[in-house]
């Protein structure tokens, strides 16, 4: 991005500029602390590196002990891939804020889009 000494300045922000911010410091700092999250994490990444044959013979024999092991472990996969999805929301809405506020510093007439 190339500085613009034309562009506008922050004294008087049009209204879709002038966004408010979306959390608190101690929303964001309050989930960063969820421990749960790097669990689900981690037991993502380590399914990722067995191969069937591996799952299977873990999971061997299927009696109650295991197959409530299953349930448990699909449902923190499937928690931190809706974690995972929404952070992508909340990467792409951060993104949309910093163009609008790159536009409209650079001057664009644009910025809106």
């Amino acid at each position: 991005m190339r500085k613009n000494t034309k562009g506008n300045t922050p004294t008087a922000l049009p209204k879709f500029v002038d966004f408010p911010a979306q959390f608190t410091r101690q929303q964001v700092y309050g989930q960063e602390a969820r421990d749960a999250i790097g669990v689900n994490r981690r037991i993502t990444s380590a399914l990722l590196t067995r191969s069937g044959r591996q799952l299977v013979e873990g999971f061997t024999p299927f009696d109650d002990k295991k197959c409530k092991l299953m349930d448990e472990t699909l449902q923190r996969v499937t928690s931190y891939r809706d974690y995972a999805k929404a952070c992508v929301e909340l990467a792409e809405a951060a993104r949309a804020r910093l163009i609008v506020i790159s536009k409209f510093l650079l001057g664009n007439e644009d910025a809106k889009t």
